[in-house]
């Protein structure tokens, strides 16, 4: 079985085929909203600059987009949503602690 370089954020980082999981111990819904660390942050920010391409696994949303949905990085906010224009339009940012993304094209970082 092929292994790659994947990262886990928030508990620990680990190694499962380019699949990004997010999963601490705030989920979305919880009313935890206080800020990441700093290096938590920065570290999202160097792992998804700008222009990455990633492709939606799993989204909790009603206005989520399907799954498989691919789109472009915009950026990292304060909170570690990892902001993303979907290919269909839909401009719904990745929650930190609840989504899960592959990333198909690194740029930079």
């Amino acid at each position: 079985m092929r292994r790659e370089r994947s990262i886990r954020v928030g508990q620990e980082i680990w190694v499962e085929d380019f699949v990004i999981y997010f999963e601490s111990k705030r989920k979305r819904g919880d009313g935890d909203m206080r800020p990441l660390a700093r290096e938590t942050i920065e570290m999202m920010r160097k792992k998804y600059p700008a222009g990455t391409r990633v492709e939606l696994i799993l989204m909790d949303d009603p206005q989520a987009p399907p799954v498989g949905t691919k789109g472009t990085v915009i950026g990292v906010d304060a909170v570690g949503t990892v902001h993303v224009n979907w290919d269909n339009g839909c401009g719904l940012g990745l929650a930190y602690g609840a989504d899960e993304f592959r990333v198909i094209k690194q740029i930079g970082g």
